[in-house]
């Protein structure tokens, strides 16, 4: 793993099933980390907003990476990401979006909120989760954050 420090893996995904195919598909990525999962994008801008708060930062460890399993870029979505770009820590955070629109507008958009990945889940459950095995791996263990 590139840092020592405690790594958490903020997630947003709705589907239970698409949610236990992420988590377990990082899971079998052997590198130390927790998944955390919120149920909307309220929780989401809650929890960003306390890993802010050294005082609470056991609870709240600001995330190492953040995963949207997401239909679209909903106005919801766009205030979290748009909350993330304001601050100089958050901004850091790779952002990383599974969807099953292919949209270009939404895709577009996407970047332009600085995502940096999009990518389409396939409706095979298993390759869906070789994905995310590959994109946990990328993201755990082989790129590398400022400090």
């Amino acid at each position: 793993m590139v840092s020592e420090e405690h790594c958490v893996v903020l997630l947003l995904e709705k589907n239970d099933n698409d949610a236990n195919t992420i988590i377990q598909s990082f899971t079998s990525v052997d590198e130390p980390h927790e998944m955390r999962r919120v149920a909307d994008c309220a929780a989401m801008l809650v929890y960003l907003k306390e890993s802010l708060n050294k005082s609470v930062s056991e609870k709240f460890i600001k995330p190492r990476l953040i995963v949207f399993g997401i239909e679209d870029i909903s106005e919801e979505v766009v205030k979290v990401l748009e909350f993330l770009q304001q601050d100089n820590e958050l901004k850091r955070v790779p952002v990383v979006v599974f969807s099953r629109v292919s949209d270009n507008d939404n895709i577009l958009k996407a970047y332009q909120l600085k995502v940096n990945s999009y990518l389409l889940k396939p409706d095979n459950r298993e390759e869906f989760a070789n994905i995310a095995s590959e994109v946990a791996s990328y993201w755990l263990r082989w790129n590398q954050l400022p400090s």
